[in-house]
């Protein structure tokens, strides 16, 4: 199980830097010392670690930053939590000002009805600055997981 849990986060790193740079060729070519650093920092959650994660990462994202963020949305409605909905795409920040709403809006959520928003356990309001939001509670795999719980339609 850890293998599968390990090509995903791996498979997820260098698809949101081919997000933000147009290239994953460094990401794809990372050696195998990174990768087993970066990989121990995801699973023991040390703060030192990450940080440390995080700098291998910065080392793999090459090339003209683009205007984008890697977002991977899950919708759940009421309690039911089986059937969340899932979207993963990068989010435009082109806009200055562009927010959590705005990208969610943009991935189909009925912003008007949700609830509550999480990312990393965090609450975050639809007001936030999304690219702000990316800087402060990304995961180490690059990607800004949002949880937004939308108000049951029955």
């Amino acid at each position: 199980m850890e293998r599968e849990c390990r090509h995903a986060f791996f498979n997820g790193l260098k698809e949101a830097t081919y997000a933000t740079r147009a290239s994953a060729a460094r990401a794809m070519t990372m050696s195998s010392e990174d990768a087993d650093a970066m990989w121990d920092a995801v699973v023991r959650g040390d703060a030192d670690t990450l940080r440390r994660a995080e700098k291998v990462g910065d080392a793999v994202r090459e090339g003209r930053k683009r205007a984008v963020v890697p977002v991977r949305v899950y919708e759940t409605r009421g309690d039911d939590f089986a059937n969340a909905t899932f979207a993963s795409a990068p989010a435009s920040v082109e806009r200055r000002g562009t927010t959590v709403g705005d990208a969610l809006r943009a991935f189909g959520v009925d912003v008007d009805a949700v609830e509550i928003v999480l990312a990393q356990g965090v609450e975050v309001g639809l007001d936030f600055d999304l690219e702000q939001t990316y800087e402060a509670l990304r995961h180490a795999d690059a990607f800004l997981y949002l949880v937004a719980h939308v108000a049951s339609t029955l």
